[in-house]
C-alpha cells in the first residue's frame, strides 16, 4: 500500500472518530448546529517503523435534513466524504454515509456511536474493522487489509478533565470499547490473536476531545500500531451565521 493511500485510510479513520462529534441530545457531548468545525492532530505510532506519522483531520457540521423517516445531521470531512448521524434520544447510530460525487448509502441499524444514558450502567456491542493493520500485511501477504472484529463499548468513567492542544475541558465522559478475534494467515501457517482497544473522551457541549487507538495481531510484521488523536481546533457558529 503506498504512502498515499495509507495516509487516506488513517485520515479516514480519523474522520470517524470525530464524527462521533456530531449528534445533539441531553447532555449535549456534541453540538449539531450547523457552523460547528473541528481540527483533529492525529500522531500513528507503528512496531518496526522509524518514527511515527502526524496528520491532520477536518471536518464541519452541515444544516440537518431529512432521510426517510429521521431527522440526520450531515457532517463534511476533509477528503470529500459526508457522514450523516441520527439521534433519538435514547442513541445516536450513523444513518448513512456518502462518497465523494455517490449517492448517500444507508448502513446497518445498529452502528452506535452512543447510547444513553451516560453512566457506568450502559454498554453496547458495535461491529468493527480494523483500520491500521494494513501496510505490513499486504507485503507479507499474510492476512487481509481489514480484519472483522466486533468491539464491546461501555462508559467507563464520568467527570474526567482532558487537556489536549484546544484546552482545558472537565467533566468528560471516557468511553472504553475493545475486542479481539483470531485470524489465520494466508499460507495457513501462523493464527494471530487480533486485538482493537480504543479510549474516547467527549466533553460537554465540545464532543470527542481525544481519542487512542490501538491495534496488535501478535507480532511484528503484523504492523502493531497506535494512533492518538486530539482536539486541536474548534470552531462554534457565530450569532451571524
Amino acid at each position: 500500500m503506498g504512502g498515499r493511500r495509507r495516509a487516506a485510510c488513517i485520515a479516514g479513520l480519523a474522520a470517524a472518530m470525530a464524527a462521533a462529534a456530531c449528534r445533539h441530545g441531553p447532555p449535549s457531548y456534541f453540538p449539531t448546529e450547523p457552523g460547528w468545525h473541528y481540527g483533529y492532530r492525529l500522531r500513528l505510532e507503528s512496531e518496526g517503523a522509524a518514527g511515527f506519522e502526524t496528520l491532520k483531520s477536518f471536518s464541519v457540521n452541515l444544516p440537518r435534513r431529512v432521510l426517510g423517516d429521521i431527522t440526520v445531521t450531515p457532517r463534511l470531512f476533509q477528503d470529500g466524504r459526508i457522514l450523516y448521524y441520527a439521534d433519538d434520544g435514547a442513541s445516536v447510530r450513523t444513518a448513512a454515509y456518502q462518497e465523494p460525487g455517490g449517492e448517500i448509502t444507508d448502513v446497518a441499524a445498529d452502528q452506535y456511536l452512543l447510547k444513553y444514558p451516560l453512566d457506568a450502567t450502559t454498554h453496547w456491542r458495535e461491529a468493527g474493522r480494523t483500520v491500521l493493520l494494513t501496510q505490513r500485511f499486504l507485503y507479507s501477504k499474510a492476512l487481509p487489509v481489514t480484519i472483522g472484529i466486533d468491539l464491546d463499548y461501555k462508559v467507563e468513567a464520568v467527570g474526567e478533565t482532558v487537556t489536549v492542544a484546544a484546552g482545558r475541558f472537565s467533566n468528560c465522559v471516557r468511553i472504553a470499547a475493545g475486542g479481539h478475534t483470531t485470524v489465520t494467515t494466508a499460507d495457513h501457517q501462523t493464527t494471530l490473536q487480533v486485538s482493537v482497544d480504543l479510549t474516547e473522551w467527549y466533553a460537554p457541549g465540545v464532543g470527542l476531545v481525544k481519542s487512542v487507538r490501538a491495534e496488535r495481531a501478535g507480532e511484528e510484521r503484523a504492523g502493531n500500531s497506535r494512533l492518538s488523536s486530539e482536539l486541536e481546533y474548534l470552531g462554534k457558529p457565530s450569532w451571524f451565521d
